[in-house]
């Protein structure tokens, strides 16, 4: 599961619009190439991808591949967050401060539980993703189109309400000009820097302080502008959801979505069909909530979703999921709901000096400036960054989801793990943050598990050029 959620990142750099053929060559070269997947997977969909307005690069990226085995068994694999896409930083990871109802009924099932606006964007963007590589026996084009059609009304809403905003003349001249400064700094930032040396190099030269401390004040008045506008319009901002480029285009994406797939997925397998969802950084907060959107939409009557998204409504699939260097997806009603339906088929791997797996839990944000002691030189400015970060989400009552069980036909007290929380060893030839945090969120968890040996991130990523790239 570590290996297929690293694999996602490949291709992050791409600015072609038209890229998803050589994204999923590039994937199943690393499908076929890597010891650690051993080519028992096939690609069946994907990748998927959506930008937001205004980005150059994929802001997110999802793909579904099918054991060689195990015909049953399929895996839906989430990328975390472009690591050179501005956009994806702000609204993939920056939106803690703001949470959302998971269910937007509340009838007792899922009393109080919510995730964070990030999770939630990005939740509705992978349920409207769409693939057109699927095999035929796998597809039945036309069941899902109704959420291209949500998203159509959405648009509609939204800039109905921009129009409205418009005659807030200052508000209107201020949106603009973040805009324009946004795109600057996008265009600014760098990616061929990110793309020389060994990737930790690259993206320790990529990550200068000035990127930062520009990215950060960007955040501070786009949320201010942002919460400006869910105040008077919406409590979701609709305007960054699917359509996409193309639909704003006029065209209609070609294939099927998630949810087309997988109702076609059990109808061939029925109860015997068996889903991992995996995901890393971004995608081990989104890997959860996807996983317990599809355990909520296959159960009918039972919670109140609407119709539309039961996928499953004649079996039951098992789902199960692994989530690597995750941040919180949302609060602790949220995790308890979780633990209830997923429990013992979910799997959290936490490094603790991965400062990632600390957000956003407002405690474990104060430390994070001091998190490598002395031996690493801190960034100016970062303490009261996870300070003001910290203020934010204090009274949201963030937690991870998961825990472990007692194995109660045992001697002793033995548990049966699915918290997997370490401390990555501290790289000593390093006095830099960035690259400290780097190892942390990456290399720990290939290290944690023995991958090591198996695989070079590069290669990994298709940064190499060699093992699994062709």
């Amino acid at each position: 599961m570590l290996s297929l959620s690293l694999l996602s990142y490949r291709g992050f750099w791409d600015t072609r619009v038209e890229n998803r053929s050589a994204m999923a060559d590039s994937i199943r070269g690393g499908l076929a190439g890597f010891r650690p997947l051993q080519d028992d997977w096939t690609l069946v969909w994907g990748p998927g991808t959506y930008r937001y307005l205004g980005s150059v690069f994929d802001s997110a990226m999802m793909y579904v591949v099918r054991h060689r085995h195990l015909p049953a068994r399929y895996a839906i694999v989430v990328r975390g967050t472009n690591p050179v896409d501005l956009f994806d930083w702000l609204f993939g990871d920056f939106l803690p401060h703001r949470q959302v109802p998971w269910h937007p009924v509340d009838n007792g099932s899922a009393a109080g539980a919510r995730v964070s606006l990030s999770t939630a964007l990005g939740l509705k963007i992978l349920l409207n993703m769409r693939a057109e590589n699927v095999p035929e026996k796998l597809a039945q084009p036309g069941k899902f189109d109704f959420l291209i059609d949500l998203g159509d009304r959405a648009l509609a809403t939204t800039l109905d309400a921009a129009d409205r905003l418009a005659y807030d003349s200052a508000a209107y001249d201020r949106i603009r000009r973040l805009s324009g400064r946004l795109l600057r700094y996008q265009r600014l930032w760098g990616i061929a820097e990110w793309l020389t040396g060994r990737v930790g190099t690259a993206m320790g030269d990529m990550l200068r302080l000035e990127s930062i401390a520009r990215m950060i004040s960007l955040r501070q008045r786009l949320i201010r502008t942002l919460d400006d506008s869910l105040e008077r319009f919406a409590e979701v901002p609709v305007a960054m959801l699917s359509p996409g480029l193309e639909e704003l285009a006029g065209k209609k994406l070609p294939g099927i979505g998630l949810l087309e797939l997988l109702g076609n997925l059990a109808a061939i397998h029925g109860d015997g069909l068996e889903l991992f969802v995996t995901g890393h950084s971004k995608g081990g907060a989104l890997a959860p909530a996807l996983a317990l959107f599809l355990s909520d939409t296959q159960r009918n009557e039972e919670i109140p979703v609407r119709r539309h998204y039961r996928w499953n409504p004649g079996s039951r699939a098992a789902i199960y999921c692994y989530a690597f260097a995750g941040p919180t997806p949302g609060n602790t009603a949220f995790a308890e709901y979780f633990n209830r339906h997923l429990g013992r088929r979910f799997y959290r791997y936490a490094n603790q000096m991965d400062i990632v797996t600390h957000a956003w839990q407002s405690d474990r944000l104060r430390r994070l400036a001091d998190i490598y002691g002395e031996t690493v030189t801190p960034l100016p400015g970062l303490d009261p960054v996870f300070g003001e970060m910290a203020d934010e989400v204090e009274r949201l009552d963030y937690t991870h989801p998961g825990l472990d069980y007692p194995v109660t036909d045992a001697p002793g007290n033995r548990v049966e793990k699915h918290v997997i929380e370490f401390t990555g060893p501290m790289q000593a030839d390093t006095t830099s943050y960035l690259l400290q945090a780097l190892y942390q969120h990456v290399e720990a968890y290939i290290d944690l598990l023995g991958l090591g040996k198996l695989l070079d991130l590069g290669d990994l990523l298709g940064l190499g050029g060699s093992q699994g790239d062709s």
